[in-house]
């Protein structure tokens, strides 16, 4: 069956989510989806223009894939100094601070779902990440150098 069949390939990959979405959420459900989807819009505006490719938005999530490196690298810092910016005229504290991984590895496209070692390894390396910061892996700085 075509759904069964794995179709995997090496590229670059940026995972990033929102901070503690799960307290913006509780703090005005509306709101904080209106601004989430809003900073989604914008990151997947910045991934495109440094030649980026959104693959999935997961909710509170986006994932997205890069050939190089130093794409992906200047796309989440351009990202995060445009967010910084949005984030702190905000008249409330409703502020969706994302933290963005970078991690380069193979993707799996199965059953409609993006998944594989370089996605996992992303999304691991974003949790180490400060709400508003970038963490890459050993890789990523070192293809950078």
């Amino acid at each position: 069956m075509a759904k069964d069949r794995l179709s995997g390939k090496l590229v670059v990959i940026l995972h990033a989510d929102v901070a503690d979405s799960t307290a913006l959420v509780q703090q005005d459900k509306e709101l904080a989806h209106e601004r989430i989807q809003y900073s989604f819009r914008r990151f997947r505006e910045t991934i495109e223009k440094y030649l980026g490719h959104v693959l999935e938005i997961r909710g509170d999530a986006i994932l997205a894939e890069f050939e190089r490196a130093s794409d992906a690298v200047s796309a989440a810092l351009s990202f995060q100094s445009d967010h910084a910016s949005y984030i702190i005229q905000l008249q409330d504290d409703l502020r969706p601070a994302i933290r963005v991984g970078i991690a380069m590895g193979e993707v799996v496209i199965a059953d409609n779902t993006v998944t594989g070692a370089g996605v996992v390894q992303a999304q691991r390396i974003e949790q180490l990440a400060i709400p508003g910061g970038v963490c890459v892996t050993a890789a990523i700085h070192e293809a950078l150098s």
